[in-house]
């Protein structure tokens, strides 16, 4: 179960695609999603925002508040804004989550009845966060892939099919990409890959599958590591494209249907995926660097896989921060072109201990980072004397970056809620001096983050206590 563990929280960070993009109408949008005040939302729109006036800039901190609700815990979803999600006798890990158009939720993770033999696991929810009992099983659906597999995201595609992404591990055959695709009831699409699962082996090359997104056509965007130990070459980034129905390798993308960035010496490690307003594919991470601090890496593809030669240095960048250790954990496109890179910031350089800050940096369309943006293009945040992590961000029509995160210091754990202006300022009128906090019952990790309606903010993530390891979700008002 550790190695599992270890898994999930070293590769779990993410921002969903869907619910992240600005627009000016319903063809700025993916299928499936809604334009309603100038962002793209997968997940119920209330009919009172529909139409509603999207030209607030966000730069007036008087319009949070409407009520006092912004930065509370929803308390119609669950108990108190916040629900345990248990499976009799099994280690439950939720990796990402998704909203479908009526306002029912896909909870995506794995779950485990004995060490190490983890199996794809989906949860269908209702609005209020219970059970859907018309999802799969009873609300819940377990396949088994080979002798383990492990999901990592989640996402639907144009006709509504939920489609997960992970890495499985069978004898002494290397972890590989692994998918799944689900009709909207749970049910296994039997006309994807081989009975609904499908392997994306590459020999002795080991790939694991750590985002993954659905593009405009309803072609499958995959993210990860990629490894190929008879080169004795580092982990790099790896990027495939997935043709829609079939799943077949899309040929035409990168070289032969995949591209392989590497930006480090010592090995790379992807963390985020995320679409530009061009459809080029943005990736971060980190390169590893030993006791010299682990530096944030970024790149970005052509939308045919190509790197993006205007970008960095021939599409990649490496990113040192005041000699300090630092991964990105999240990434997110502006409609303008500019790009926010959340992440971690160690306060140390060889990461000796897990107290770290929450990091966001802007940079421009070529990469460069846009000094107006904090100081010289990076915010760094501290909230205790522990561990402070940026899991998700997000933006809003309004100007306002979404920061979504936990915080733990000794036993205290809180998920976070953190609102920042364009300019990398705290909104201090949100929360406490501008972040909120939601104090948890044990240890908790979050994984996912999208924007549920205009109003709401859905979280899942994993929570341990002394009586074992679940899924968890819960949902914020955001004003």
């Amino acid at each position: 179960m550790l190695l599992a563990l270890g898994l999930l929280a070293a590769l779990a960070f993410t921002g969903c695609r869907p619910s992240t993009q600005g627009c000016h109408g319903a063809s700025d949008c993916f299928q499936g999603e809604r334009c309603v005040d100038g962002q793209c939302l997968a997940g119920i729109v209330p009919v009172d925002d529909v139409g509603s006036d999207s030209s607030d800039t966000g730069s007036d901190s008087s319009d949070t508040g409407a009520t006092e609700r912004g930065g509370t815990l929803d308390q119609a979803f669950g108990t108190q804004g916040m629900i345990d999600h248990p499976i009799a006798g099994h280690v439950v890990l939720a990796s990402s989550v998704a909203a479908q158009l009526d306002g029912r939720i896909i909870l995506a993770g794995s779950a485990n009845s004995r060490p190490e033999k983890y199996e794809f696991m989906l949860m269908g929810l209702m609005a209020d966060g219970s059970l859907d009992r018309g999802f799969g099983e009873n609300g819940v659906v377990q396949l088994a892939i080979d002798e383990a597999a492990i999901v990592r995201d989640v996402a639907l595609d144009a006709r509504g099919r939920i489609v997960v992404a992970g890495l499985s591990k069978q004898g002494s055959l290397a972890e590989t990409f692994t998918l799944a695709r689900y009709l909207k009831n749970g049910r296994i699409d039997s006309s994807f890959g081989t009975d609904g699962v499908l392997h994306l082996r590459m020999g002795a090359v080991r790939t694991r599958a750590t985002k993954l997104l659905i593009d405009s056509q309803n072609r499958i965007v995959l993210g990860g590591q990629f490894h190929d130990p008879e080169s004795f070459e580092p982990y790099s980034f790896l990027i495939m494209r997935l043709l829609a129905e079939s799943g077949e390798v899309d040929t035409s993308f990168g070289e032969q249907g995949r591209s392989v960035v590497t930006i480090g010496d010592a090995g790379d490690r992807m963390l985020a995926m995320a679409f530009d307003v061009q459809g080029r594919i943005l990736t971060a991470g980190y390169s590893a660097n030993g006791r010299q601090g682990d530096k944030i890496a970024v790149a970005r593809l052509l939308s045919d896989g190509k790197p993006d030669e205007s970008f960095g240095t021939a599409g990649k960048l490496q990113i040192e921060l005041d000699g300090k250790a630092a991964h990105a954990t999240a990434i997110v496109a502006l409609s303008g072109g500019d790009i926010i890179v959340g992440g971690i910031q160690y306060r140390d350089v060889a990461q000796t201990t897990a107290a770290s800050s929450l990091l966001l940096m802007r940079l421009n369309n070529r990469g460069e980072r846009v000094e107006e943006f904090g100081a010289m293009g990076k915010v760094v945040t501290t909230l205790s004397a522990g561990a402070d992590t940026v899991r998700a961000v997000l933006y809003d029509a309004r100007g306002y970056l979404w920061v979504v995160g936990d915080s733990h210091d000794e036993s205290i754990y809180n998920l976070v809620l953190a609102r920042y202006t364009m300019f990398g300022e705290l909104d201090t009128s949100f929360g406490t001096n501008g972040v909120a906090y939601a104090r948890t019952d044990g240890q908790v990790t979050t994984s996912s983050a999208i924007f549920y309606d205009a109003d709401r903010l859905l979280v899942a993530g994993t929570l341990g206590t002394d009586f074992g390891w679940y899924a968890f979700s819960a949902r914020w008002w955001l004003r």
